[in-house]
């Protein structure tokens, strides 16, 4: 937020798999994620391919919704 005040940002908590081992509970990443004023929170899994799917599209949804609200600038075509 120091350096880029207006960028949304996601909590993402890697390796969810390895749910025995976990240190930090769901509940305890939500809170932090609400802490830092994260857009969202999520957590996945690459060795069982879940969560994954949803960050990419939050992320690509925020970026549309970013692009919705600025102007469109107007583009000159040039033809040869």
């Amino acid at each position: 937020h120091n350096f880029c005040p207006n960028v949304p940002f996601v909590l993402v908590g890697c390796k969810s798999d390895l749910k025995d081992a976990k240190k930090i509970t769901t509940e305890m990443a939500k809170d932090v994620a609400d802490t830092i004023h994260a857009a969202a929170f999520f957590e996945c899994s690459a060795l069982k391919n879940e969560g994954i799917r949803d960050i990419f599209q939050f992320a690509v949804n925020m970026q549309k919704q970013k692009r919705g609200k600025r102007k469109t600038k107007t583009r000159l075509k040039i033809t040869g």
